[in-house]
């Protein structure tokens, strides 16, 4: 029997990087694309045999940035989560720290190794034979709180980096479910809370299924992984999880359709109201006009006068009053013609 690799898991929240962290390129090639190149990796440092890893997924994403670090310790004697927060908290400080995984690897039979594999996740002897699913020689147990890989191959080599991708994908599948599970909590009150803009919430979290999401996101040329894979993302319904959220954004969808709907709705009948006072305003103009008996002559010399006052004070002024002020001033002005006076007769002498 032999332990060779324990690792704990923890989501970070808000992390700052120190001037000495840095950044780098997700140097594996086991996840798909798009996953790779949307995960950095930074080495935070070693301190007493446990090495602190740092993964920054879907970072191109502001609002689904998760930031998860492995401490990992290649020994026989197990690392505790007491002493992986300890260590944790020499590269990270303060930071909002939360266990969300443990991983661990041994060599030797399953009868042997089970024992240790159930102290290390559960912290009690409660892990059989039966929780185990058989790979070739390789038996894995998905537990709620991790997954353990025991060895059965007659000489097996110690597992090295194999392990240490076990501990990356775990990593990549519990940003995964800390993402979706935030959605499900944004959507259900997106359609509701006037506060919350429906459709910017509908077009980034489709945006991030589209981009980022993967029933598989390891690559299927690496049969190991994908099972392990296969196996933490049974067990913690990540697909589900996924299928939820799918769901939600088609009824987020419909709902703004019919949002978008009723809004034309009430526009078009506000436009047909607004139509028919025009017309009715226009009916009634007409009617005034006929009942006035309007001849050419009267419109031209209307349009006569506003010419005028527009020429004399502007064509403000006229609006504002100025036409009638200008039409009178211009009866006042215009000489009134004589009264035709009664010839006198000559008179004969």
């Amino acid at each position: 029997m032999a332990i060779d690799f324990t690792a704990q898991i923890y989501e970070l929240t808000e992390w700052k990087p120190r001037r000495k962290d840095l950044l780098k390129p997700f140097p594996g090639k086991f996840f798909r694309g798009p996953i790779n190149t949307s995960t950095r990796v930074c080495e935070l440092g070693e301190l007493n045999g446990t090495v602190a890893t740092l993964y920054e997924f879907f970072f191109q994403d502001t609002a689904a940035r998760r930031v998860m670090v492995v401490l990992s310790r290649a020994s026989a004697e197990p690392l505790l989560e007491s002493e992986a927060r300890g260590v944790l908290g020499q590269f990270v400080g303060p930071t909002q720290k939360e266990p969300v995984s443990r991983v661990f690897w041994a060599r030797g039979s399953l009868e042997q190794n089970k024992q240790s594999a159930s102290g290390f996740l559960r912290e009690s002897g409660s892990l059989t034979e039966n929780d185990f699913e058989h790979y070739g020689r390789l038996c894995v147990a998905s537990d709620a709180r991790g997954a353990a890989v025991i060895d059965t191959t007659v000489n097996a080599l110690p597992p090295g980096e194999r392990a240490e991708r076990l501990a990356a994908l775990c990593a990549l599948a519990f940003a995964y479910r800390s993402v979706l599970d935030d959605v499900i909590d944004l959507l259900a009150v997106a359609g509701r809370n006037p506060r919350i803009s429906p459709e910017q919430q509908l077009r980034a979290w489709s945006q991030f299924m589209s981009s980022y999401y993967f029933h598989e996101p390891i690559k299927l040329a690496t049969i190991e992984l994908a099972r392990f894979y296969g196996a933490v993302r049974e067990r913690h319904k990540i697909s589900n999880l996924a299928q939820e959220v799918t769901d939600q954004l088609r009824l987020l969808a419909e709902l703004v359709r019919l949002d978008r709907s009723e809004a034309q709705a009430k526009r078009e009948k506000s436009m047909q109201r607004w139509i028919g006072c025009l017309g009715l305003m226009i009916a009634v103009f007409g009617a005034t006009l006929t009942a006035a008996q309007v001849t050419p002559k009267v419109v031209s010399d209307a349009f006569s006068q506003w010419s005028q006052c527009n020429m004399k004070v502007g064509l403000l002024t006229c609006l504002n009053g100025g036409y009638k002020e200008t039409a009178s001033s211009d009866l006042q002005a215009s000489p009134s013609k004589p009264v035709n006076q009664q010839k006198k007769m000559p008179t004969r002498h």
